[in-house]
């Protein structure tokens, strides 16, 4: 006698294997409209703080600067045009309006403007919001 599975047994697991991936598929489609913001929100504020710490380690201005036609944003020193990070947003997440264009960190670490940046990703809508002094900023969905 041989050792083996049948052509029923193996048709069996292989049925409840793509059962469970019809049924994980949209959970996870679900998963990725979670992450991608919560992501690229955490990229921003890191590559944000990052530009204050070079501005306040190095005692220069430091300028974050939004491209709202292609959607990405950099961070240079503009008295040496030393560019410190360039970041392109998801393919479905646009930057739409606000009222910041860049902005400047000072050798303090405080910004030199104030203002918002608009972001949509998909049907939610998020909003960074720059306060004047000291530096701090915030990301919050609307």
């Amino acid at each position: 006698m041989e050792k083996g599975f049948t052509v029923t047994e193996v048709l069996i697991v292989l049925l409840i294997i793509f059962v469970s991936l019809a049924i994980s598929l949209p959970l996870l489609n679900q998963l990725q409209h979670q992450i991608v913001p919560s992501m690229t929100f955490a990229q921003l504020k890191g590559d944000l703080y990052y530009a204050q710490s070079v501005a306040i380690n190095r005692q220069q201005r430091v300028q974050v600067l939004y491209s709202y036609v292609d959607d990405r944003y950099l961070v240079r020193v503009p008295t040496t045009f030393q560019l410190l990070t360039e970041q392109t947003l998801p393919p479905d997440m646009d930057m739409y309006y606000g009222s910041l264009t860049s902005i400047d960190f000072l050798p303090n670490g405080n910004v030199s403007r104030f203002g918002t940046v608009t972001f949509r990703y998909q049907d939610s809508v998020w909003k960074l919001t720059t306060y004047i002094g000291k530096g701090r900023f915030r990301v919050q969905k609307q």
